[in-house]
């Protein structure tokens, strides 16, 4: 729980930050659609023009901002991971009594909750940012969601095993891409000088590896369910819940390789020279 505390207390500072910057800009942008609906009433044409295109740009952004937010927790805790282990920061780090899959579990588990709460926060600021247009349209949809989307989970089984099947992708898929870039670092950080260098083009190797290991799976259920003489639906639908099974039990006998990687080169391949 120390291990939490201290991560969560460094790894603030940087999504906080964050999180007000990306706040701020929800702010301005509604404040520019509000000036806009005001100069509606005015003849003030160069005004309307120069306010529709600033409201444009802004809007861009905002979009733009909400996306980039599912991308910052696996980039942020990168960097805090880097910082406090290929580091003079790791002196410190790897001086505490505690064992180095502590220390990587400690990292991987606030690194989730960051995860969770930006996910959060870009659905809130997606739900504001369309409010900007059109509350009660947005209400609307809000209110008809669950249920229409309970409705069709019960009336067709396929979406909801699809659904079950990716409950568990999520957190799944998130251990994976924060523990991929953990052991990238930690192999990186062995290679001497360029460490950084290093690990960015390890993690990059990896994402390829990945990637062809997947389609290694995929390609032959895909081939098989063509060449099959049954042409309904179900067979399709098999075919997409098998190729999510097998790319998930990839994605969890990947996390434990990832787990090892990441521990030995911490342990036994430690540069922090």
């Amino acid at each position: 729980m120390k291990l939490m505390k201290y991560e969560f207390r460094s790894s603030a500072r940087l999504f906080l930050s964050a999180y007000c910057i990306f706040a701020a800009l929800l702010i301005v942008d509604r404040l520019s659609i509000f000036g806009l609906t005001v100069l509606d009433d005015t003849n003030l044409e160069f005004a309307k023009i120069f306010s529709a295109g600033s409201v444009f740009m802004l809007c861009f952004l905002t979009v733009l901002a909400i996306f980039a937010l599912f991308c910052l927790p696996l980039l942020f805790s990168a960097i805090r991971f880097y910082r406090s282990t290929a580091t003079d920061e790791g002196y410190l780090t790897f001086t505490l009594p505690v064992k180095t899959e502590q220390i990587i579990f400690s990292k991987l588990l606030v690194a989730l909750i960051w995860e969770a709460a930006t996910a959060l926060l870009a659905i809130v600021l997606g739900v504001l940012f369309f409010m900007s247009f059109d509350v009660r349209s947005t209400l609307e949809v809000l209110q008809l969601f669950p249920e229409s989307f309970f409705r069709n989970i019960s009336e067709y089984p396929f979406w909801g095993a699809c659904f079950a099947e990716f409950l568990i992708a999520l957190p799944l898929c998130a251990a994976h891409g924060i523990l991929q870039s953990y052991s990238a670092i930690s192999i990186g950080q062995a290679c001497g000088r360029h460490k950084l260098l290093a690990s960015i083009g390890i993690y990059i190797g990896m994402q390829f590896a990945v990637s062809f290991l997947s389609q290694m799976l995929t390609v032959p259920v895909m081939f098989a369910s063509f060449r099959s003489t049954d042409t309904s639906l179900r067979i399709l639908q098999d075919t997409f819940f098998l190729s999510m099974a097998l790319n998930l039990l990839l994605i969890a006998g990947l996390l434990v390789v990832q787990f090892l990687l990441c521990r030995y080169f911490l342990k036994k391949k430690l540069n922090l020279s």
